[in-house]
């Protein structure tokens, strides 16, 4: 269950495009966007439920390129017994490039890049520090579960922009139930790494 909700949210999540239409709106896009998403994963027939949060910098290129450099922190709540532990917590640190076009007040990205690398990870609120752990985690996580296995590269997202002035872009894009998510980003000149401290 939890696959099949990340592989339908995905798009929508870690493509945090944000535009308006015309010629100095466009001019007002162009630059670096910080913005923040949380999604429920609903509870499965398995009882584990949790959420996906994505924060990062979304930068748009006069040449119609962009790039978002982030996180995509994947949080699970398990029933009482069916693990050692009750929560889990895995953090990525994402990199994706793509294309992006403005049409009809809405802008469209498509995904031309995407690299996923394993950050954290915490059991029960608990950060696994020890890198042998750590790494033996992600490599045993991999056998069922890659970021980039839900999100293929030529991945298209359409974003409709609510508003956009000189420090707040506002908009909005279905989720994988068709319910509309209103997503808010701020101007930046900031990188993600000075976020992430």
């Amino acid at each position: 269950m939890v696959k099949k909700f990340l592989a339908a949210v995905s798009i929508s999540l870690l493509v945090l495009v944000l535009v308006s239409c015309g010629g100095s709106n466009e001019k007002l896009l162009l630059g670096g966007w910080y913005s923040e998403i949380t999604l429920p994963i609903p509870t499965g027939k398995d009882g584990i439920s949790g959420e996906i949060k994505v924060h990062g910098v979304e930068n748009y290129l006069a040449n119609k390129a962009t790039s978002f450099d982030g996180q995509m922190i994947v949080i699970l709540h398990y029933p009482q017994g069916q693990n050692p532990f009750n929560k889990l917590e895995i953090a990525y640190d994402a990199n994706i490039t793509g294309d992006w076009e403005i049409k009809d007040k809405s802008i469209f990205t498509k995904i031309v890049d995407l690299k996923f690398h394993p950050a954290s990870v915490k059991i029960d609120d608990k950060l696994i520090d020890n890198d042998d752990q750590k790494t033996a985690f992600f490599s045993e996580m991999e056998k069922s579960f890659k970021p980039e296995d839900f999100i293929p590269k030529g991945s298209a997202d359409e974003e409709r922009v609510i508003s956009i002035d000189a420090t707040t872009l506002v908009t909005e894009s279905k989720d994988s139930t068709g319910k509309w998510i209103r997503t808010t980003a701020t101007k930046t000149d900031k990188s993600f790494s000075e976020y992430s401290k």
